[in-house]
């Protein structure tokens, strides 16, 4: 069995390099990733678990391969574990033993579920060049709603724009309109 499509592979480091691999490809009929799972497995002794996942996803990003085992895969459905396996000595967890279990990951989307969109990789948003040094800076100069405001300050996250947010609404200077915009109260 050959892997017909394959975009990427990828060991991870941290799995001493040979232990855990990523693979991206292009699957064309139901069945394709398992039957590369069995390919890795059959010719790697080295490789325990195979985490196989669809072209979107970058394997080389912990976060993409992490929204893909999030998302898309189901235990029961998309876990594939066999044991007899020759395996590599140097593992710890195989207690001395020679032959021991491989686990497959099927993180691509279901075959029947293709094209839907809550499939599709989110893109993180993209924010503007910062114009403000404070959140209060900011929402003096309008009222914003509160993806505006990240931009605004250039926030990476949002995080410390809802803790100011809260800070200032405890202290009543804080409105929202109706509108969702958020706004200084002036007395």
């Amino acid at each position: 069995t050959a892997i017909r499509e394959p975009v990427a592979i990828y060991v991870t480091p941290s799995s001493g390099g040979m232990y855990n691999l990523r693979l991206a490809m292009r699957s064309r009929v139901p069945g394709e990733p398992r039957n590369a799972m069995a390919a890795i497995f059959g010719c790697l002794a080295n490789v325990k678990n195979v985490f196989v996942v669809d072209e979107d996803i970058d394997i080389f990003s912990d976060e993409q391969m992490d929204w893909a085992l999030a998302t898309r895969f189901q235990p029961e459905r998309d876990l594939f574990v066999e044991s007899g396996f020759r395996t590599l000595p140097l593992d710890p967890s195989l207690a001395g033993e020679r032959a021991r279990s491989k686990a497959g990951f099927d993180l691509t989307i279901p075959w029947s579920r293709r094209g839907s969109l809550e499939f599709q990789l989110p893109e993180p948003p993209k924010f503007g060049a910062k114009k403000f040094d404070t959140v209060a800076e900011a929402l003096a100069s309008s009222p914003m709603h509160f993806g505006e405001l990240l931009s605004a300050v250039g926030s990476r996250d949002g995080r410390e724009v809802t803790l100011v947010l809260d800070e200032l609404r405890r202290g009543g200077m804080l409105v929202r309109q109706e509108d969702g915009r958020y706004a200084l109260k002036f007395t």
